[in-house]
């Protein structure tokens, strides 16, 4: 009779164990590192295994049942502590609580449907993390121009690591939703921490407050981190619009640009970090001409952190011959750009898939600041 191995999901027909296969038995005793006595036959290795975790637990008088679902919830815990980029401390503790709640007087055990397939799932994850963390330091010699081989073509080379985490379709095994939720977690932190944006501190931190926000989604975040808004001021595309409102309000000694009705948008295109971050904002400015006369400017960006700007391949494509057309530029740096423009729109993309997901959550954004005795330039 078939059975499914409670570690990797597999079908085995091994009479002598009814937890595992014969091969995630040998991992799980890596893992423990333990070695089983040459004296245990076969067809006992999984009980002496149970029994071993049941004893280090200091559980006692527990039926056969009891310390097949200890196992479990052990092993789970061994795999949480091993894997990176996710804070699984939360899980650990309901794991934790339901292997103490585990002792002879509870009777026949019936497992928390909460926990169900919990092993499974970490043990996937453990795989998941792993693999993206080989396929990272892949990623960050191409991205960082350490890796300029000609096998690069558009940014194809990027986007098959990341496709295993993000085949996405529609799951009614409630595991799978789980294990490809928990794929989608680690691949996001990973690109916050500095995998992919490196030094994109704007990008990185409305990243980080997309996946941790809990809760009410439409609560606005501001902008206070004073190297940001220092950046912020000095960047050209800034620079231009507000030199564009200046102009128009030259003759006045006071303006505010339009809440409503038609209003100011403003957009960074310059910047990779504040491209990836601010899109399709709105500017609100409000100008006192000083006795020096020059501005004293209050200045607001809003917008939403968002992915709606889903880039379809034929429209890579085009910005990709784009690219390729700049003279000014060696073959490396075409490649190079093609890459980096290349990652924020599959990024992008990606976004949208853990946003239905819930991994992802959107929410407005507000940035502040005032730049004192501004003049357009020329004036």
């Amino acid at each position: 009779m078939s059975k499914k191995c409670k570690l990797c999901g597999k079908t085995f027909n091994n009479n002598n164990y009814q937890l595992f296969g014969t091969s995630c038995f040998k991992t799980i005793c890596d893992l423990m590192d333990i070695v089983i006595p040459k004296s245990i036959k076969e067809k006992n290795k999984e009980k002496y295994l149970c029994s071993l975790i049941a004893k280090k637990l200091n559980k006692k008088r527990l039926t056969i049942k009891q310390k097949q679902y200890l196992t479990e919830l052990y092993l789970a815990t061994l795999f949480i502590d091993k894997i990176e980029y996710v804070n699984l401390n939360k899980l650990k503790k309901k794991i934790k609580k339901q292997i103490d709640n585990i002792n002879f007087f509870t009777g026949v055990f019936l497992p928390n449907k909460d926990l169900s397939m919990v092993l499974y799932s970490m043990y996937n994850l453990y795989n998941a993390t792993d693999t993206f963390k080989k396929n990272l330091a892949e990623i960050e010699k191409i991205y960082k121009g350490e890796k300029n081989d000609d096998n690069i073509k558009d940014d194809k080379k990027v986007i098959q690591y990341f496709q295993y985490i993000f085949k996405v379709k529609k799951i009614l095994n409630p595991k799978e939703y789980a294990l490809s939720y928990y794929r989608q977690y680690i691949f996001w932190e990973t690109v916050i921490k500095g995998g992919l944006l490196f030094d994109y501190q704007l990008a990185a931190k409305l990243l980080r407050h997309s996946l941790s926000e809990v809760g009410d989604s439409s609560k606005t975040y501001n902008v206070t981190d004073k190297d940001i808004i220092e950046n912020i001021k000095k960047d050209v595309d800034l620079t231009l619009k507000l030199d564009e409102i200046v102009k128009e309000y030259n003759d006045e000694k006071y303006f505010k640009t339009a809440t409503e009705g038609e209003k100011e948008t403003f957009a960074f295109e310059n910047n990779t970090d504040y491209k990836f971050a601010i899109h399709n904002a709105e500017i609100i400015v409000e100008g006192n001409k000083n006795k020096d006369n020059k501005w004293d400017l209050n200045i607001e960006i809003l917008d939403r952190f968002d992915f709606t700007d889903f880039v379809f391949p034929e429209e890579y494509n085009d910005k990709y011959k784009e690219i390729n057309k700049q003279e000014d530029k060696t073959q490396t740096q075409k490649a190079m750009s093609s890459v980096k423009n290349g990652l924020g729109y599959t990024l992008n993309n990606m976004a949208l898939a853990s946003v239905q997901y819930g991994v992802l959550k959107e929410y407005d954004v507000k940035i502040s600041f005032s730049i004192n005795n501004y003049e357009k330039e020329g004036d």
